[in-house]
């Protein structure tokens, strides 16, 4: 991809500290965003990653920030249902070439998967077995419990790609594939974490789903030890999944020493608050 003579000229100016140069570079990158995002590697190729490119690498993570928290906003306010979308973004935050298309192209191959392996009129049982083996075993989605956790493994768009992750976004990826499906999934939150319940046309819990361990169905007795009374328990829906990872990620991000990073994710949580 060839770098245009004006965005060459944009990438010169960013040295420049005239308040209106710096203006109008600014309305530059606003106006032409996907465009130079696609053209960063072109130009870090063509500038040497001298001190224009530094400033443009700056201008622009700041601009996605913006723009996307932005747009997060909206999405949550007009389309609260779009969860893979909103995830997606929240990882945009993060990784701002990051790209949906492959993203959702991903899940909804595995879908197709799942769908090939699930008869009309299966039983509850057999289409988890389903996702299951499409999930665990056909794409050997797996948890990470190294201690040293790579940035790629906190994100979902990365992570589809090399199957490996954190355990809240390998369970995640798991949960928002069933919602792809349509399954019936609630989940239940605790201390310890969350767990996927299969619930009936009332709401109420058939069985659980461990997803420690690759999706086995655990009976409502077992996971109460022995107590079939779920009237005092509280299912919340797939969509609380994106509240409890924004603030994960931004206590991992504060613990690594990456405030600005920690700050964007709790903004992240203001909004879904707002759903």
């Amino acid at each position: 991809m060839s770098i245009s003579q004006q965005l060459k000229a944009i990438v010169a100016l960013l040295e420049d500290t005239d308040g209106v140069v710096s203006e109008s570079v600014d309305s530059y990158l606003r106006e032409h965003f996907d465009e130079v995002s696609a053209q960063l590697p072109d130009i870090a190729y063509a500038r040497n990653q001298d001190g224009g490119w530094a400033l443009l690498v700056g201008k622009m993570r700041s601009l996605n920030s913006e723009l996307t928290l932005k747009e997060l906003e909206q999405v949550v306010k007009t389309d609260g249902e779009n969860y893979i979308y909103e995830w997606f973004l929240m990882n945009k935050l993060i990784l701002f070439p990051a790209d949906y298309s492959s993203m959702y192209a991903t899940l909804l191959t595995m879908s197709y998967k799942v769908e090939s392996q699930i008869s009309p009129g299966a039983l509850p049982a057999h289409k988890v077995d389903a996702i299951n083996r499409v999930f665990f075993e056909e794409f050997s989605m797996t948890a990470l419990r190294d201690e040293d956790i790579p940035l790629e493994a906190l994100l979902p768009v990365s992570v589809l790609e090399t199957r490996h992750g954190i355990s809240l976004v390998i369970d995640m990826l798991y949960v928002f594939l069933a919602d792809l499906l349509d399954y019936p999934l609630k989940v239940f939150v605790s201390d310890m974490g969350f767990i996927p319940v299969w619930v009936d046309d009332d709401g109420s819990p058939l069985f659980f789903i461990n997803l420690g361990e690759k999706g086995r169905m655990i009976s409502i007795s077992d996971v109460l030890d022995g107590d079939d009374d779920v009237s005092n328990l509280y299912f919340d829906d797939v969509s609380s999944l994106l509240d409890i990872y924004a603030a994960v990620l931004s206590d991992i991000f504060s613990i690594s020493g990456e405030g600005e990073r920690s700050k964007l994710m709790m903004k992240v949580h203001t909004i879904l608050q707002r759903r």
